[in-house]
């Protein structure tokens, strides 16, 4: 079994650059103005000069700091076009969601949804275990939150990815769609949603998309065809425990895209699925039409975490988020989960490079699916030292980086910031639940919208949700039972 590398290190003139790198980065509207300031540069002075020759050095020179900026070119161009596509932000947080109850042909309250301060919440009642069912009143409660979220933020980032790998509109999506191994129950579950979606919107009077189909099944599928889609799509994730036989704490930062009102379409799902031993409720944080476990845990006290990682596309086999979801919902412990993946990845593999993080009260484990662009497998436990830790790229048996697993540019800084977030709180001789909030913020970026830490001990959650720096509001959320 592999261990948690020891962080890494680098040189200083690689820490100012990332300094500077960071810094520009996390603020995707001076990027956006950096890259036209930049264009603006070489024409005035070609328009002045005249000179072809220095204009193309004004080129060249823009290129050089565009490369120092970023680890790879894409990058910068996708925080250039995510800083133009943010909207103004709106400093006064508005409640996305409307509280509302979906009644069954009795009368029956069958889901409700409502906020537990600023975390809206969906609970379907403990007798709705049929996925279509399910996946009806899902669409149909949320209809509005998921066409606007697929118009106004998906299909602008689909639009660019779609540019940036070559392909010519959603055509390859939807051969990826038929492609993949997706399971009957959340097939049906999808196919729910979009009947629900329909629903609303004829009741409402209005029109419906007309791809309001490919749109939620391709939100599935989409990370597994498009990889290393640049920053601002990453995550960071830790576990740690400071006893052997403790229960441990989670941490979650969930980065991406903001354009200045992702964060607040975030919301918790509750439901329950019919075991041998009774229903099961399973819970998953994430937004309206994903049934995908991005960060789900279930009443058993199993935690399935994805981080994204590498460049690995196999064209074939299961959706990752489709795998974590049946991990949540079949599985009671780490071990069972371990067998479940075993199980998977020799009847429908794992369709692309990923990090899966499952955690039960007694282990933690992290599976990196083909992080170095072969169908290699790496596995870390919960190492000696409590600390289990990923952010979007992985480390070889002697901890060296792996260059191909890296998607996400500011990884190994986030990972750095981690650790010595953790090793500062040790020294400080702080309260394990305090180790893990601090560690989680210093990993924070204007990027997260999205926090999650749970202490397995006491079965409690801090769950937070912004469209910019989620993580800065650790301190001012209380944990809850959920």
């Amino acid at each position: 079994m592999l261990t948690i590398a020891n962080p890494c290190v680098i040189p200083i003139s690689e820490q100012i650059n990332d300094c500077w790198h960071r810094f520009l980065l996390d603020r995707p509207k001076l990027a956006a103005i950096t890259g036209v300031a930049l264009a603006a540069l070489a024409q005035t002075v070609y328009y002045f000069s005249g000179s072809s020759p220095l204009c193309a050095l004004a080129l060249v020179s823009a290129v050089i700091l565009e490369i120092n900026l970023a680890y790879e070119w894409r990058h910068l161009l996708n925080e250039v076009w995510y800083g133009l596509l943010n909207r103004p932000y709106e400093p006064s947080f508005k409640q996305t969601f409307k509280e509302e109850k979906f009644l069954g042909d009795k009368q029956e309250v069958l889901a409700t949804l409502e906020y537990n301060g600023k975390l809206p919440i969906l609970t379907f009642d403990p007798l709705v275990t049929d996925p279509t069912q399910r996946g009806y009143i899902h669409g149909y409660m949320l209809a509005d939150q998921i066409v606007d979220l697929g118009q106004k933020a998906l299909r602008p980032i689909l639009a660019f990815l779609q540019w940036e790998k070559g392909d010519k509109g959603d055509a390859n999506l939807k051969l990826l769609i038929d492609r993949l191994e997706i399971p009957s129950d959340a097939r049906e579950e999808l196919v729910g949603i979009t009947k629900g979606i329909q629903e609303r919107f004829r009741v409402n009077g209005k029109k419906c998309p007309d791809d309001v189909t490919s749109f939620i099944f391709g939100a599935h599928v989409m990370t597994d065809h498009y990889k290393a889609i640049g920053s601002s799509l990453g995550c960071s994730t830790l576990v740690y425990r400071s006893q052997i036989g403790d229960p441990p704490i989670i941490g979650r930062n969930l980065d991406w895209v903001s354009m200045g009102y992702l964060g607040r379409h975030l919301f918790v799902r509750r439901y329950s699925v019919a075991t041998e031993n009774g229903n099961r409720v399973v819970s998953s944080f994430a937004f309206p039409g994903y049934i995908g476990a991005l960060t789900a845990w279930n009443s058993d006290g199993l935690v399935v975490i994805i981080n994204e990682l590498g460049k690995t596309s196999k064209g074939e086999g299961k959706p990752y988020v489709l795998m974590t979801k049946e991990l949540v919902e079949k599985c009671a412990t780490v071990d069972e989960a371990v067998e479940c993946l075993n199980l998977n990845q020799q009847n429908t593999p794992c369709a692309s490079s990923v990090s899966i993080i499952i955690v039960d009260k007694k282990q933690s484990k992290i599976f990196h699916y083909y992080p170095e662009g072969s169908d290699h497998i790496l596995l870390k436990d919960l190492a000696d030292d409590g600390i289990l830790a990923v952010t979007n790229h992985a480390h070889d048996a002697l901890g060296n980086i792996l260059l191909n697993s890296i998607c996400e540019q500011k990884s190994v800084d986030r990972l750095n910031r981690l650790q010595k977030a953790i090793e500062k709180g040790k020294s400080e001789s702080k309260q394990p639940i305090e180790i893990v909030e601090s560690a989680i913020k210093a990993a924070g970026v204007s990027a997260t919208v999205g926090v999650f830490i749970a202490d397995l001990s006491s079965g409690e959650k801090k769950i937070l949700l912004d469209d910019f720096f989620a993580h800065k509001q650790i301190d001012k959320q209380p944990y809850i039972k959920i």
